[in-house]
């Protein structure tokens, strides 16, 4: 038996400086695809109907999804400078989609009844057009939750400046 042929057609695997490269590209395509389906997102007129951006519908639908209850653990959760998550609490206050109760950073935030209604009107509007999107893709949804995972794997791992 020739072993040269069996050593071409195994494939061996790749130096680990290729690996590296091969992962940050990964992520900065994977980057660059979530940011191009974030900002295509967040034009869907659902926004604009119920006058909240991208960022104050997050907020709102982890409030809504009791994901964090208070603007300390929210900032956490969702990667938010404290005074970015106060602007936009204050926006959602102001606008009675959401309650805070207590100090701005420890005290409680819950969702109101008119930010409910407001969530299940956008959901409502939101998800046709997702699942026209994603109808057959299936194994690409699949692939992005595991890029995804990759991605949040790394950036907790990363040193926080």
């Amino acid at each position: 038996m020739n072993t040269d042929t069996a050593d071409q057609t195994e494939e061996s695997p790749a130096p680990p400086d290729a690996l590296k490269e091969t992962r940050v590209e990964h992520i900065a395509v994977l980057i660059a695809d979530m940011n191009r389906f974030l900002s295509n997102f967040g034009q869907n007129p659902a926004f604009k109907d119920a006058k909240i951006s991208l960022a104050e519908w997050l907020v709102l639908t982890m409030v809504a999804q009791k994901v964090a209850d208070n603007p300390k653990d929210l900032t956490k959760t969702l990667g938010l400078a404290p005074p970015r998550l106060k602007q936009i609490l204050e926006l959602l206050t102001g606008a009675g989609l959401v309650e805070i109760s207590g100090d701005s950073l420890q005290g409680t935030v819950a969702i109101s009844e008119q930010g409910q209604r407001t969530i299940e009107t956008m959901s409502a509007a939101l998800q046709p057009r997702i699942d026209e999107s994603f109808r057959g893709r299936e194994r690409s949804i699949i692939a992005f939750e595991r890029g995804l995972k990759v991605l949040l794997r790394v950036a907790a791992s990363a040193p926080m400046r």
